[in-house]
């Protein structure tokens, strides 16, 4: 399964035809370990409410890595906006954070 998506990824990559920079990368790596994770209905138990039923396992949250439209500039200065002004340094909106926790809770 990561093997697929990193492979997807990739593909991702070369095919776009615009420049990626290094947020970007990362913040689509982010978001596609998440997915592997299991996150946003995806295999890990929901602890609210964020699952975006129109856009797959996705999080309803904008601010949340794990959003449908997390990507390029835009989502970028938004999460810069946000470490600025709460020093949040966390691309993973509270939800999937909770969600995560209470998966790994489970395993001890």
């Amino acid at each position: 399964m990561l093997k697929v998506m990193l492979f997807l990824i990739l593909f991702f990559l070369a095919s776009c035809g615009q420049k990626k920079s290094h947020t970007e990368i990362q913040s689509l790596l982010v978001h596609e370990v998440g997915h592997a994770m299991g996150l946003v209905e995806n295999g890990v138990p929901a602890q609210s409410d964020h699952h975006d039923k129109e856009h797959g396992s996705h999080c309803t949250n904008q601010d949340c890595v794990m959003h449908w439209l997390n990507e390029g500039a835009t989502d970028m200065s938004n999460y810069v906006r946000r470490l600025i002004l709460t020093g949040d340094e966390n691309l993973f909106g509270q939800h999937c954070l909770e969600d995560a926790a209470q998966k790994i809770q489970s395993y001890q």
